[in-house]
């Protein structure tokens, strides 16, 4: 069960930084249901995954929170312990400042505290209103989550 290339090709096309910069999560929500359905979930979700791992292909922030973003909608209506990408999460959260000094190409992105609390915030109390990734990506955390 692999991605197929005209899946990939969309899913690049939908995390361009042109376009993660630019669209709220609604937008880019609608842009990726729009390519894909619920049966291609998991493979998908598998190359956000291997997308995140590699910090050569997914370069920008607003990238990296909307491969995030994806990874969690498209499991949104059920409980996050249900969601096979959840320990993606927990692992993004839970970085350690001795794996930062690992420049190993494989490892999960190393998340600014903005980021980390977008995470935090997504899977304990996911809000419906529509947000714009540079919003997140500027917004200063009052409590530290190293």
């Amino acid at each position: 069960m692999s991605i197929e290339p005209s899946q990939l090709a969309s899913l690049l096309t939908i995390l361009s930084e042109e376009n993660t910069s630019t669209q709220n999560f609604e937008v880019l929500a609608n842009n990726f249901h729009q390519f894909f359905g619920k049966a291609d979930f998991f493979k998908i979700g598998c190359a956000l995954v291997t997308l995140l791992q590699n910090k050569d292909l997914i370069v920008h922030p607003s990238q990296r929170i909307a491969c995030i973003f994806f990874l969690y909608d498209m499991y949104r209506n059920d409980p996050i312990a249900v969601n096979p990408f959840a320990t993606v999460f927990t692992s993004l959260i839970n970085s350690t400042k001795e794996e930062k000094n690992q420049d190993i190409n494989w490892n999960m992105p190393k998340l600014t505290p903005q980021e980390k609390f977008f995470v935090s915030q997504l899977i304990t109390s996911p809000s419906k209103e529509v947000v714009n990734i540079n919003i997140i990506l500027r917004f200063e955390p009052k409590i530290s989550l190293e």
